[in-house]
C-alpha cells in the first residue's frame, strides 16, 4: 500500500537530472535498497528541491525503513506542494502516504481522515463518490461495503463487519452488502447470518487483470447500492473493534474439518504445545526482503524444547524445512496435502487447532487471530496493523513483537513468554 512515483529516465549519469535520480531511487528501492534509494531521493532534491515525485518516493521510503516521523514530514511537505500547485492527484498521494505513516506512530484521528485520500484515486474513482457512506444515517438505504487490499487486510477490517451490521440495523437501514474475496465467503457467511456476502474471486482477476483482459464474471464487483463504502474506511467511521471476550473469534471452522485437524495435530509426535511457523511471505523480492526472516534468527524459539512446531509456510522449501529440524532436534509438521494459500477453510480448521501461532507479517496473523487462536507477530515495521502499540489492534489475542533489525531478539522474546507461560 503505497503510492510511489517514477521517472522515465534511464540513469542520472545522462545529465544528473533531478528526473533521473528520481528514477534511480525507485529502482533502487524495487530493489530492497533502502539507503541508496534514498541517497538518490536527496540527490534529486538538491537539484530540485520542489521535486514532488522524489520527495513523494523519500517519504514512501522512509516509511518502509520505519522511520516514519521523518516520513510524516516529507508527506506533509508534498501535500503543501500540491495545494499550491492545485494538483488534486497528488495532494491524495500526499495525504496517503502521511496516513500510513501516522497510523503507524499511532496518531489516529488524523491519520484515518488522510487515510481516506485514497479513495480520490483510481480505482476508487469509478465509484460515485456522491455516494460514498461517512457514518450518517442510513434510513433505509442498502449499502454495499467494498473490499481492498490483500487476504491479510480483508481479515484485518472483517473485524468490523459485526459492528457494521448491528450499526446498519441500527439505523433503520437497508439490506448491507459486503464484497470479499471468494475463499472468505463460507466463513464469513456461517459468522454474519444473514448478511449478503458479494464473493470476489481475486485470484482470476488478477491474472485477467495482468493479462489485460476485462475481469471474469466471477471477479465482478458487487452492483451499486444506494451508498458504498470502503473496508479500509470502517475504523475511521467505526472505530476500533471491540472485544468482549478472546473465547469468540470472528471465524469458526466447519465443525467436521475442525475434528479433522484436531486429530491430525493430536498424532503429531512429542508433547507440549502446538505452535505454527511462518518466517517469511510468498512474494520474497526485493523491498519485502527485510520482512522475510531468515531460519537462523528464529533459533532461539526452534529451540524450544517441548514444544510442537508446525509450518504454515506457503511453498516451504525442503532446505527451509531441513534447516528447522537440524535447529530444532525434531521434524517440524508440514501438510504437503494442504493447499494454503487457497483452501482457506482447511487453512482456518488448521489455524484454530494450533495453542499459538508465531509470524512476521502475513496474512496468516490475521487469520490466527480470526480463529481466536494466540499469535505473536514479529514486526519489521510499526504499521497499521499494530498502530503504534503493542498488540495487534484489530485480535484481542495477537501480540506484536518489535523485529527491528532483524528477528532473532523478536524470536527470543517469544520463546522467553513461552517459556515463562505467558504464551499461549
Amino acid at each position: 500500500m503505497t503510492a510511489v512515483r517514477g521517472i522515465e529516465q534511464a540513469s542520472p549519469q545522462s545529465g544528473g537530472s533531478a528526473d533521473a535520480w528520481c528514477d534511480l531511487a525507485l529502482g533502487r528501492h524495487l530493489a530492497g535498497d533502502g539507503e541508496a534509494a534514498l541517497d538518490a531521493c536527496r540527490r534529486a532534491l538538491a537539484l530540485d528541491p520542489a521535486h514532488a515525485a522524489a520527495r513523494l518516493n523519500l517519504a514512501c521510503i522512509l516509511r518502509e525503513l520505519d522511520r516514519l516521523e521523518e516520513a510524516a514530514m516529507q508527506a506533509e511537505s508534498v501535500a503543501v506542494l500540491a495545494r499550491n500547485r492545485g494538483d488534486a492527484a497528488l495532494l491524495a498521494d500526499a495525504r496517503f502516504n502521511r496516513a500510513l505513516a501516522l497510523l503507524g506512530l499511532g496518531r489516529l484521528e488524523d491519520a484515518w481522515a488522510d487515510y481516506d485520500a485514497r479513495l480520490a484515486l483510481p480505482p476508487w474513482t469509478r465509484f460515485a463518490a456522491d455516494r460514498r457512506w461517512r457514518g450518517e444515517k442510513l434510513g433505509g438505504r442498502g449499502l454495499v461495503l467494498r473490499r481492498e487490499q490483500g487476504i491479510g487486510d480483508e481479515l484485518m477490517f472483517a473485524s468490523l463487519y459485526p459492528k457494521l451490521v448491528r450499526s446498519a440495523q441500527g439505523q433503520d437501514g437497508g439490506a448491507v452488502t459486503i464484497e470479499c474475496d471468494a475463499r472468505l465467503a463460507a466463513p464469513l457467511a456461517r459468522s454474519l447470518p444473514g448478511t449478503a456476502l458479494h464473493p470476489i474471486d481475486t485470484v482470476a482477476g488478477r491474472a485477467a487483470a495482468a493479462a489485460g483482459l476485462p475481469p471474469p464474471p466471477g471477479a465482478a464487483r458487487a452492483v451499486a447500492g444506494d451508498c458504498w463504502a470502503a473496508a479500509g474506511s470502517l475504523p475511521g467511521i467505526l472505530g476500533l473493534p471491540e472485544h468482549h471476550r478472546d473465547d469468540s473469534p470472528l471465524l469458526s471452522p466447519l465443525p467436521e474439518l475442525a475434528v479433522r485437524w484436531r486429530q491430525r495435530l493430536a498424532a503429531l509426535p512429542g508433547r507440549g504445545p502446538l505452535v505454527g511457523l511462518c518466517w517469511r511471505t510468498s512474494l520474497s523480492t526485493g523491498r519485502r526482503d527485510r520482512l522475510q526472516a531468515a531460519i537462523a534468527e528464529l533459533a532461539p524459539l526452534i529451540a524450544l524444547a517441548d514444544v510442537r512446531f508446525v509450518s504454515l509456510q506457503i511453498g516451504a522449501r525442503p532446505d527451509e524445512l531441513a534447516e528447522l529440524a537440524a535447529r530444532a532436534g525434531r521434524q517440524v509438521a508440514d501438510f504437503p496435502d494442504l493447499d494454503l494459500a487457497n483452501d482457506l477453510e482447511q487453512a482456518l480448521a488448521l489455524v484454530a487447532g494450533l495453542d499459538l501461532v508465531v509470524s512476521v507479517g502475513t496474512w496468516i496473523v490475521p487469520l490466527a487471530g480470526a480463529a481466536g487462536t494466540r499469535a505473536c507477530y514479529l514486526a519489521a515495521l510499526r504499521d497499521y496493523w499494530t498502530l503504534g502499540g503493542e498488540r495487534v489492534a484489530w485480535f484481542a489475542g495477537a501480540r506484536a513483537y518489535r523485529a527491528s533489525p532483524g528477528y532473532a531478539d523478536a524470536a527470543a522474546a517469544v520463546a522467553a513468554d513461552i517459556v515463562a507461560a505467558v504464551l499461549p
